[in-house]
């Protein structure tokens, strides 16, 4: 990379030590900045098994209720049909 005629401008990393040190002592001017899908990622780990349970407990607390039907619960009529309007436009 470094024989490449391009100037590290930054870099990215999923976090790993190893990598940013790495980065660090190969481009120590570029700034380093932690792939935001990964920072995203190792955030949600922590939530997700307390998520889990509220889905549970919701799904528990909301299968009490009445299921919704298949079906419209309004009679259609089929005799009343919208006829176009036939005025002028101007």
């Amino acid at each position: 990379m470094r024989e490449l005629p391009y100037k590290v401008l930054a870099t990215v990393s999923d976090g790993e030590s190893a990598i940013i040190i790495a980065m660090n002592s190969s481009w120590s001017d570029a700034p380093h900045q932690r792939c935001q899908a990964h920072f995203l990622s190792n955030l949600s780990e922590a939530v997700l098994p307390l998520d889990k349970k509220l889905r549970q407990q919701l799904k528990v607390d909301l299968d009490g209720l009445p299921k919704v039907p298949e079906y419209s619960e309004r009679p259609q009529d089929a005799t009343v049909s919208r006829q176009p309007d036939s005025s002028p436009l101007f």
